[in-house]
């Protein structure tokens, strides 16, 4: 199996092939997650559901923060681009992610108790709430929308990322509301408001 990427002999001169997909998140895991446990109750092979709970476990044993400290729920996962290994786990934390993590992990709770095995099905859900929980967090009522996610405390603000939040914890990260790259006044340090149509992002109006 090949990473995807593509041929630049002179771009990336020492293999002539370019690494671009080759990290891992939590949120596209755990759709891999959902999609295997939607093909293990259509077709009943156990190999979809050992698969998806393999996946699973690989997000709770890399990417939960056992800080105690902060928000809680997941780390984003592992860069792409052909970052060499080993590959520095990005430390902001991502509240879609943690959505998507939510659903895999009840979906596998959900299956197990189906199966009459409560053990993992408690186990499952113990994982899914540790998400859930996170993704609550980062709602702001005072705008009725949700925060992108969090980031370490000291990250300055640049593309897609406005770090203007509530901050929590003493390996402290702080929330912040995604804006785009042509939004953000860099030189100043301050993050213009834009609303995503659909997510939208927490960001109070004069930020």
């Amino acid at each position: 199996m090949r990473p995807a990427g593509f041929t630049a002999t002179e771009l990336c001169p020492l293999t002539g092939f370019c690494l671009v997909l080759d990290g891992a998140t939590g949120g596209n895991n755990a759709f891999a997650i959902l999609a295997l446990v939607a093909a293990y109750r259509a077709f009943g092979e156990a190999r979809y559901l050992d698969d998806a709970e393999s996946i699973g476990r690989w997000i709770v044993g890399y990417l939960t923060d056992h800080t105690g400290t902060g928000y809680g729920g997941y780390f984003v996962g592992y860069p792409d681009e052909g970052v060499p290994p080993p590959k520095p786990l990005v430390m902001g934390k991502s509240t879609e992610n943690n959505a998507d993590i939510f659903a895999a992990f009840h979906a596998l709770a959900a299956m197990e108790t189906e199966r009459g095995n409560s053990a993992a099905a408690a186990t499952w859900m113990a994982a899914a709430t540790a998400a859930g929980d996170f993704v609550m967090q980062m709602f702001d009522p005072d705008s009725g929308a949700f925060n992108a996610g969090t980031i370490p405390l000291g990250t300055k603000p640049q593309a897609g990322i406005c770090p203007d939040g509530p901050q929590k914890g003493s390996r402290a990260e702080g929330r912040y509301h995604w804006t785009p790259g042509w939004a953000s006044n860099l030189s100043g340090g301050q993050c213009d408001c834009w609303l995503p149509l659909l997510a939208r992002a927490a960001c109070r109006a004069g930020a």
